[in-house]
């Protein structure tokens, strides 16, 4: 008999976080809850599974606002002013999140994920590796300055990390590494973003230009992972 791979123990880490963003909508569990999501968003893609794959997207998507705040709040020199009208984002935010994680919707997502049949370890190989090819032609295609290009291919590559890590298999360390510097670049666009949104006073123009110029450093130490990864996509 195939061997088979069951959602938990992500179904249970997902049970968790829900739990307690009910009750306080705090940065490392809105955190955990994507990451939970985005493990179970490849375990459904793997299954072929569109309609449960809306709903995790749904429920990801609800949490992006507030995860996005709590970055951009991370981010060294930002000036008072602009740290004080997030901080108040936040909260709006935090309290429409708080809303959905006590919702019906949430509820029958979670239920959904429970009656979801295990998929057979062959089925997660022969995926994984379409997965694989599809990151390698994304990465193959990237160019300075692209940064939509730049975003879809760290998910492709997400998604073949994920998609290793519900067969079993070791994840290079080379996708954790380019996820880690997309990431800090992903983050960098949206802090330039809200930035540009703020009145222009010194403090925040000055604030802009640190961005630039540590998103410049960014793009290059990203794109210097890709040789690496490169190599490991085509051995998935």
């Amino acid at each position: 008999m195939a061997a088979r791979i069951p959602l938990r123990p992500s179904l249970e880490h997902l049970r968790l976080h829900l739990g307690v963003l009910a009750e306080e909508v705090t940065p490392a569990s809105v955190h955990q809850l994507r990451v939970a999501l985005a493990r179970l968003r490849v375990w459904v893609l793997l299954a072929d599974d569109d309609a449960l794959g809306a709903e995790i997207r749904w429920l990801r998507r609800a949490a992006a606002a507030v995860r996005d705040l709590d970055v951009q709040l991370s981010q060294p020199a930002m000036p008072p002013s602009l740290a004080v009208e997030l901080r108040k984002e936040r909260v709006t935010a935090a309290k429409a999140l708080s809303r959905v994680m006590r919702g019906a919707r949430a509820a029958a997502l979670v239920s959904s994920l429970e009656r979801a049949k295990p998929l057979t370890a062959r089925r997660v190989v022969r995926e994984t590796g379409r997965l694989a090819t599809k990151a390698l032609l994304r990465g193959e295609a990237l160019v300075e300055g692209d940064w939509e290009a730049m975003h879809a291919f760290r998910r492709a590559v997400r998604r073949v990390r994920f998609a290793l890590e519900w067969s079993g298999a070791d994840r290079p360390e080379c996708f954790v590494d380019l996820q880690s510097r997309l990431g800090d670049l992903n983050d960098l666009q949206m802090a330039i973003e809200r930035a540009k949104r703020a009145s222009a006073t010194r403090p925040v123009l000055a604030y802009r230009r640190a961005l630039r110029e540590a998103l410049v450093d960014a793009e290059r130490r990203a794109l210097s992972a890709w040789p690496l990864v490169r190599v490991a996509l085509g051995e998935c």
